[in-house]
């Protein structure tokens, strides 16, 4: 065992490293920063030794935040589910007794859940394999050891979560001791079920995985419905269940330990691993181009463009008749989620659910729109469609990447996709004057005059920002793949903004006009140095 840990030391050492230096590789390319950043800083080994150090730190301490999370997510969705069946008051403070083992319960019902999906669908990484095959390691003795002892720490890493969990029951070790045993009979028996299925067909093993997963929800589910008093929950925490438990445990691991077929299924698992790389190309990247890759196997070639029009122009027209079907359809699919809330809208008006609402409370729902034009938006569509259909093959020519043209093909592009947030805009508006018309006088045209100009800033921003970070920073390859680091940044920053403003409790129309104005700014700024910069930036990566 301590074989083991010394050599799952040095991989998790090597594999964080690589980490590093994939991180000094993508500073050194962002502008501006990476310009200052010299080559020789791949061989400061100090600097790399206090990054792998901060890289464990912090992976450590959202681990140990990720365990609480997930008791203290048991413990609500317990109280919840009770609360609602039950009828009784939902007041979280002071904790219930009851709920809080229910939720212990319910905690150890998750864990087999994923547990099944980790285990039965267990799949090594190429991380683990090349490192086995350069220091000419044995495959069963690593992977079954490391499978054992990584399974430990996550318990051990459970450990502070456990004991503060137990506080609420007065009896800390006991669910420290429970719990931890809990861990590792249930994951050390799916472990163990992968390998004894792997011999069967997928659909065999599908058919497992959600027969043991709807067998898991219905038992917490009439555990919750017929033991409203926690009785089997205070069974499992009696000291009695420790040795049953441990004696499990302790089964569960033999049993893995010593699988008779073990070369067999890392045989199967390396192999199975080889087939994923072999399909990876097709998937990779597929969150920024698949949109794109999709749409190219619909394309619809009866289309004609305008004969009047020339150069990038011509182009333009012809690739948006061409997708003009598969964006319609997509823009009804939008419209027809639109034209559902709006009937519920109608529905709740006639029926006079909603004729106590109040105008702060649809001020309040504000920032919903935000989030919502992040997911509704056609702007990445578009991007990818044009990229994927006609710039990548395009922008080897010189004409296609001088300056008129570059601006000429943005402005078009921008109109078109306008036209399609537009129309969701419009959608979204038709719901609020519904309501107004059917609840008169909740609304002030005051509200009206704010969320008009709020819409309209969010149409023009979200058709403008995708096509802005694809034309100033262009980070395709003609292979399909994403080469700048600052395009994936700014991506996940733009939907943390969105995801930012579900959070936000807003009572004003202030939120509006600041959301509007910024957006405004962002167009203006954005434009200038699109102005600038597209003509050097907008050209095929390498």
């Amino acid at each position: 065992m301590i074989e083991v840990i010394r050599i799952s030391w040095i991989f998790s050492v090597v594999k964080t490293t690589q980490k590093v230096n994939g991180l000094l590789y993508y500073l050194r390319k962002l502008p501006l920063i990476g310009k200052k950043i010299p080559v020789t800083v791949y061989n400061s080994y100090e600097l790399k030794k206090i990054l792998t150090v901060l890289i464990f730190i912090w992976k450590a301490l959202m681990t140990l935040g990720a365990k609480f999370l997930w008791l203290g997510l048991s413990y609500v969705l317990s109280f919840f589910a009770i609360r609602f069946f039950s009828g009784g008051p939902f007041v979280l403070i002071p904790l219930d007794q009851t709920i809080v083992k229910q939720g212990l319960l319910f905690w150890i019902g998750w864990l087999g859940i994923m547990s099944i999906f980790n285990g039965i669908w267990y799949s090594m990484d190429n991380n683990e394999v090349n490192f086995l095959d350069q220091f000419s390691l044995p495959r069963q003795c690593f992977v079954r050891g490391r499978l054992m002892l990584l399974n430990i720490v996550e318990t051990v890493k459970y450990w502070p979560a456990f004991f503060i969990y137990g506080l609420f029951l007065r009896n800390p070790l006991t669910v420290i001791i429970v719990g931890s045993l809990s861990y590792l009979a249930i994951s050390l028996f799916f472990y163990w079920l992968g390998r004894k299925t792997y011999t069967l067909t997928l659909s065999q093993r599908r058919g497992i995985t959600w027969t043991i997963f709807f067998a898991i929800i219905l038992l917490v589910a009439a555990e919750f419905w017929l033991d409203p008093t926690a009785k089997v929950m205070s069974v499992l925490l009696h000291p009695v269940c420790w040795l049953p438990l441990l004696i499990l445990t302790i089964l569960c691991g033999y049993k893995l330990l010593y699988f008779d077929d073990e070369g067999g299924y890392l045989i199967w698992q390396v192999e199975r691993l080889r087939n994923l790389d072999a399909a990876a190309p097709e998937a990779k990247n597929s969150q920024y181009l698949g949109q794109g890759l999709s749409m190219q196997k619909k394309l619809e070639l009866e289309a004609d463009s305008n004969e009047t029009l020339s150069g990038s122009q011509y182009l333009n027209d012809l690739l948006f008749k061409r997708y003009h079907r598969i964006l319609q359809r997509n823009l009804f699919i939008r419209l027809a989620v639109i034209g559902v809330t709006w009937l519920l809208v109608i529905g709740g008006s006639l029926f006079g659910v909603l004729k106590d609402a109040k105008e702060a409370e649809l001020i309040g729902l504000l920032p919903l729109l935000f989030f919502t034009m992040y997911l509704a938006s056609f702007g990445k569509t578009i991007v990818q469609m044009v990229f994927v259909n006609c710039d990548v093959a395009m922008l080897y020519y010189p004409f296609y990447r001088e300056a008129s043209t570059i601006l000429s093909g943005f402005f078009y592009r921008f109109r078109k996709t306008l036209f399609y947030n537009g129309s969701i805009i419009l959608g979204i508006l038709l719901l609020f004057i519904t309501f107004t018309l059917l609840n008169p006088e909740i609304l002030s045209l005051q509200f009206f005059m704010v969320l008009v100009l709020l819409l309209f800033s969010l149409a023009v921003l979200f058709s403008f920002h995708e096509l802005f970070i694809y034309y100033v920073l262009q980070p395709f390859t003609s292979e399909m793949e994403v080469m700048n680091p600052l395009y994936k940044i700014i991506s996940g920053i733009f939907y943390g903004i969105a995801y930012l403003n579900l959070q936000l409790n807003v009572t004003g129309l202030s939120y509006a006009l600041l959301v509007s104005g910024l957006s405004l700014l962002y167009i203006v700024i954005g434009l200038v140095i699109l102005w600038k910069k597209a003509p050097q930036t907008f050209r095929i990566k390498e």
